[in-house]
């Protein structure tokens, strides 16, 4: 299976929004997304900003940068809600679906979580400690087999007898019922039995 290859010409690219990978000519990842907001589904943009910004690739001053030389394009509007509703805390994710995660909360007026904690029973993928709530995000490629399914419930066991209210979210629970998450999130940080 291969990817699409996508080629798009623009008569005027200004030198900031240039690179070269492998002595190829590129566009900057701002202006990739920006070039992307004419032409991709609303779910493949969110997921390559958030990409993005988990890998450091993008900035404030280079998205604003693209910003100003959007004026007229195909997909400026797209962009221009894209860039509004970024959330940097995603710099500190491991995985999309992490950053899928943070989303849902800042949408929500949830409070954004501590991300990747360390503690006694491991890595914490979401904490808040004033609800004493933990959040793992499960995505099958990394929770799947026996053996790992025996570690998540013995991880969660440790956490429970610690006294922390575990929650445990899938990829389909956060693309399909994002509501759902948050209300659950939130009932459990206002102190009512999810």
């Amino acid at each position: 299976m291969s990817a699409p290859l996508v080629i798009r010409r623009s008569r005027q690219l200004p030198d900031n929004h240039l690179r070269t990978v492998r002595s190829i000519p590129v566009t900057s990842p701002a202006r990739t997304l920006l070039d992307m907001s004419a032409s991709a589904p609303d779910f493949l943009l969110k997921r390559a900003f958030l990409e993005a910004d988990r890998l450091g690739l993008i900035d404030d001053e280079a998205l604003l940068d693209c910003l100003l030389h959007c004026q007229g394009r195909s997909g400026a509007s797209t962009f221009r809600r894209f860039v509004r509703e970024r959330i940097p805390e995603t710099r500190i994710t491991r995985s999309v679906l992490e950053g899928l995660f943070l989303e849902i909360c800042r949408g929500s007026d949830l409070p954004i979580p501590e991300v990747n904690v360390r503690t006694g029973a491991g890595e914490i993928d979401c904490r808040w400690l004033d609800g004493l709530l933990l959040v793992e995000l499960d995505g099958y490629e990394f929770h799947k087999g026996r053996e790992k399914f025996e570690q998540d419930i013995l991880k969660s066991n440790r956490l429970r007898s610690e006294g922390w209210t575990v929650l445990r979210f899938t990829w389909r629970m956060l693309t399909t019922d994002p509501d759902r998450v948050a209300a659950q999130v939130r009932s459990v940080l206002q102190g009512i039995e999810p």
